[in-house]
């Protein structure tokens, strides 16, 4: 046991030793309109991990126009982002957009922080029968309030190796005893939380943030918050892993700082790992998997793989 509390301990310290940027400066903004009669979600998991840089995937609940999708890259220019996108995702609709344009009107503000429960060694429930945006879309609906649901994240190789190191420690057994130590074997429970660990662990990992922003609002729209935050709640619900007893909390602030790292899309050194298979069901287009009506949808395919592959050459031209 003290092995893998040790294992467990050391994967956490690596993570908050390492120094990241304060401010996650975007260099290309994307806005996506998912094609309506498409299966989307079991794209999301190969997407992401074609995916090398600093991004952020965000939707904005606005009360003027029906919920906006946005994808945000740090390392990618407009060109690369689009046909990355594209290479997976050919009926969507790409447009450029200034990310810096997302949030002008803040007036009062709150964010809500999401932070796993356990070590991020354990993983989240993944096993969906139906797409969980389907929660996270009607929840939000028909509110008077913008509501941003942000889900920054980057690539986190050296995680890999520690996290399954720690799945191995657990499927071997537990010490227990000071006088007379011995190991005692795992339980069949305890076994299955070891393999769903290794499995993890051979994913691709990425270190990820994810945030809730709840803007434009006074003392009459409390009462609206509140239900907000419950609602939201209520979708992190669905994350919990009963097997591996890991799920998510939240923190609602109305600080400054959380306000800027939410505008500068920061990963912090506190942040939580998920293997691009749990990323996927956090941060995805939705498809005809959503039958949520406050979706942008596009009801057409759209054909956006010329366009972009004719910029690629014209750009390499001009070089």
């Amino acid at each position: 046991m003290f092995l893998i509390k040790k294992l467990i301990d050391n994967f956490a310290n690596g993570q908050k030793s390492r120094s990241t940027s304060e401010r996650f400066s975007m260099a290309s903004c994307i806005k996506i309109k998912p094609y309506r009669y498409e299966k989307s979600l079991p794209r999301a998991a190969t997407l992401l991990r074609t995916l090398k840089g600093k991004y952020s995937f965000e939707i904005v609940f606005s009360t003027k126009s029906d919920a906006s999708i946005f994808l945000l890259s740090e390392d990618d220019d407009f060109v690369s982002l689009k046909k990355r996108v594209a290479s997976i995702y050919p009926e969507v609709l790409l447009s450029d957009c200034d990310c810096n344009t997302l949030y002008t009107e803040l007036g009062e503000y709150c964010i809500l922080t999401a932070k796993l429960k356990r070590s991020s060694v354990f993983p989240i429930n993944t096993n969906f029968s139906v797409d969980p945006f389907n929660v996270l879309f009607t929840s939000l609906r028909g509110q008077s309030i913008t509501v941003a649901y942000q889900v920054a994240f980057e690539p986190s190789p050296k995680s890999g190796e520690k996290i399954i190191a720690a799945g191995e420690a657990m499927m071997k057994g537990k010490v227990v005893g000071w006088l007379n130590p011995r190991i005692v074997e795992a339980t069949q429970l305890e076994k299955e939380v070891a393999r769903l660990v290794i499995l993890k662990g051979r994913d691709v990992l990425f270190r990820t943030e994810m945030r809730f922003g709840i803007f434009d609002w006074g003392e009459k729209e409390k009462e609206e918050v509140e239900i907000i935050t419950r609602n939201l709640q209520q979708y992190l619900q669905l994350f919990m892993n009963p097997t591996a007893n890991q799920g998510f909390k939240i923190k609602k602030s109305r600080s400054k700082r959380v306000l800027k790292d939410f505008l500068a899309r920061k990963v912090s050194r506190s942040s939580f790992v998920l293997s691009a298979e749990e990323l996927s069901y956090l941060a995805h287009f939705p498809g005809e998997e959503v039958h949520a009506p406050n979706v942008d949808w596009l009801m057409t395919r759209a054909d956006v793989s010329a366009p972009i592959e004719r910029s690629v050459r014209w750009a390499t031209k001009v070089i």
